[in-house]
């Protein structure tokens, strides 16, 4: 399965101090040589940073798509929209 931005998804085991059962926002998709990695910002506001596609399948599973396209500037910024609220709307669509 490939995630885009505004995909909410499910982290399946720990991972980074996070529980099984956290939902994260895709905030940034890159590619890499044949791949399609994504980068996630979990409910709690923990930047899990990249997955590759191997992680993908091992740790993360579709939820739905939320209705915030995010634009992705740095960690930084990043962080302080997560503060800010942002992303509360997107991850409140699916409580």
């Amino acid at each position: 399965m490939q995630y885009y931005i505004g995909d909410i998804v499910k982290i399946n085991r720990p991972f980074m101090g996070e529980p099984a059962g956290t939902k994260a926002f895709v905030y940034e998709e890159y590619d890499f040589g044949e791949g399609h990695g994504v980068s996630l910002i979990t409910e709690n506001g923990e930047d899990l940073g990249g997955f590759s596609e191997e992680e993908q399948k091992n740790f993360l599973e579709k939820v739905g798509k939320s209705s915030l396209n995010y634009e992705f500037v740095s960690v930084m910024r990043l962080a302080n929209d997560f503060r800010q609220g942002y992303f509360a709307e997107a991850f409140a669509e699916f409580k």
